[in-house]
């Protein structure tokens, strides 16, 4: 158990790091291609409102989908719009609609991640744990999305945007990889009542900080 929790917080720690470098170097990125403020507000728009339609599909299917699979779908949605754009990049052709895709990938991804995994989180507490295990679960989300602020910026002017997409796949992949290792863990696709309060919860977070 203990190995899977290790797994667990790692992966955790990857996903979030990749999430934040992506995020802020995107809007720098933005800026420079089109020196407007308003396409980063128009940015984060659309994450907002993907991910509040994603936040709402989460709670429907947390209640029929294993959370495991959730989450690996959500590294699916994830890698897969990260892999277009720099594509799209390659192919010089990289427009407002691949700017679009990349704040999917958050704006989807990490809206579907975070309720499923603080689910999977639940597999992991006991009555003498509760506090350690979140708390860690916790660390692991703020220093993954906080260094990633701290050093998004030294990347983006030192390997660019593209490779910045690139470094961003690579540690979706390999958080994946980590959390499919990941095999003592038992959950229950049925929930009662006060687990749909804790999607609800879920979902009043990811509206606000997703």
């Amino acid at each position: 158990m203990k190995k899977d929790f290790s797994l667990f917080i790692t992966s955790d720690f990857l996903a979030q790091f990749g999430a934040g470098i992506i995020i802020s170097a995107l809007n720098w990125y933005v800026i420079a291609l089109y020196g407007s403020n308003s396409m980063v507000a128009v940015i984060a728009n659309v994450n907002v409102v993907a991910g509040l339609l994603i936040s709402l599909s989460a709670i429907y299917f947390l209640r029929l989908v294993n959370s495991k699979m959730i989450v690996i779908i959500s590294y699916i949605f994830r890698i897969f719009f990260i892999i277009v754009p720099i594509i799209m990049l390659k192919l010089h052709s990289f427009g407002q609609v691949t700017v679009y895709l990349v704040a999917l990938s958050n704006g989807i991804g990490w809206n579907l991640y975070f309720p499923a995994s603080k689910d999977i989180l639940n597999a992991f507490t006991k009555d003498t744990n509760v506090i350690k295990v979140n708390s860690l679960a916790e660390i692991s989300m703020q220093m993954g999305l906080f260094s990633s602020g701290l050093i998004s910026g030294i990347l983006y002017r030192c390997i660019g945007f593209e490779k910045i997409l690139f470094l961003g796949v690579c540690l979706f992949g390999v958080s994946l990889i980590l959390f499919i290792l990941i095999s003592h863990v038992k959950l229950n696709v049925k929930r009662n009542s006060a687990s749909d309060i804790k999607i609800g919860n879920y979902w009043v977070y990811t509206f606000w900080y997703g």
